[in-house]
């Protein structure tokens, strides 16, 4: 791991030091140091299973990864009988096993429509089979313990989309406050556009060893929409409703579009509302109305050049 990086904002980074860690994820043993120009650094890959999650599929907590995994078939079926989670989307398994994957959940799906064994291509099992097995051994090479905040110093920044340091997030971790969506309602960490990807696994770890409870399905942020922020200018234009003369929402026709319901307004309130012509005849020279208590949209207009307030 690299345990330290030296360097400047105005040069970059000139020297990185890296040393072995021990299973609890701390630098041990020889230290060894290189002049570099750039660091790439790795955090490995968590499933986005924000959708699965939000329909109430069962979770298990994986913690190799550090992450809640959907539990699911060969196929990709979840707990809920009628949702399939394939790919990234339930575990990290590799592209190539999620196009296998897909090809046996679409089997399994048709069966379901069509009320008959659908059987999957012979080539996607054997293809399923193969990438899945290279993938835990590519998992198994690679493995590393979990990395959350064990080298964390009480400036490092754990949400680096609202700036949120290490320090911040511990002082809003008190006894009756250690849940991380209450830490992200106190601090801001978690409401950047990233919602949480990043700082979330580190709150989640926090709590854990804060409370001793063991990491659930309802550990962490809880998911909520958009699962992926997009921009505001793909979300559909607002139709402004047509309003007739007196200000209330006309019917729409056949021609504006899809009819929308009309603005209901009661009886009585029809029977009081007092024309524009009444309101002028009720006014006196200043403009205003002598009956206290009526409403019109004709009575909250700006007085006219000849009609001055006092």
């Amino acid at each position: 791991m690299i345990e330290r990086l030296e360097g400047d904002p105005v040069t970059g980074v000139r020297r990185a030091t890296v040393a072995g860690v021990d299973a609890e994820g701390r630098p041990t043993g020889r230290r060894r140091a290189f002049d570099v120009d750039a660091v790439c650094l790795g955090y490995g890959f968590l499933p986005s299973n924000d959708l699965a999650r939000s329909l109430g599929c069962a979770h298990d907590f994986d913690a190799a990864l550090g992450s809640l995994v959907t539990r699911t078939d060969a196929t990709g079926r979840t707990s809920i009988p009628t949702v399939w989670s394939i790919g990234d989307s339930a575990g990290v398994r590799g592209a190539k096993f999620a196009q296998a994957q897909g090809a046996l959940a679409a089997a399994a799906v048709a069966s379901e429509l069509l009320e008959r064994h659908v059987l999957p291509d012979a080539a996607a099992r054997r293809a399923a089979r193969r990438n899945l097995a290279f993938q835990r051994g590519v998992q198994g090479m690679f493995a590393a313990p979990v990395l959350t905040d064990q080298l964390a110093e009480p400036e490092t920044v754990v949400c680096r989309c609202e700036s949120v340091t290490h320090a911040e997030v511990s002082e809003a971790m008190s006894d009756r406050t250690s849940s991380p969506g209450s830490v992200k309602r106190i601090t801001r960490a978690g409401m950047g556009k990233c919602q949480g990807r990043y700082c979330g696994p580190v709150l989640t770890a926090m709590q854990e060893r804060r409370t001793g409870s063991p990491i659930g399905e309802r550990s962490g942020f809880a998911p909520q929409a958009p699962v992926k922020p997009v921009p505001s200018s793909m979300s559909p234009p607002r139709r402004r409703t047509p309003r007739s003369a007196s200000g209330r929402a006309c019917r729409a026709t056949a021609a504006d579009g899809p009819a929308r319901a009309p603005c209901v307004v009661p009886a009585r309130a029809h029977a009081t509302m007092p024309t524009r012509a009444a309101v002028q005849k009720r006014s006196g020279a200043n403009g205003r109305r002598s009956t206290p208590g009526s409403s019109s949209c004709a009575s909250r207009r700006a007085p006219g050049p000849s009609a001055g307030r006092r």
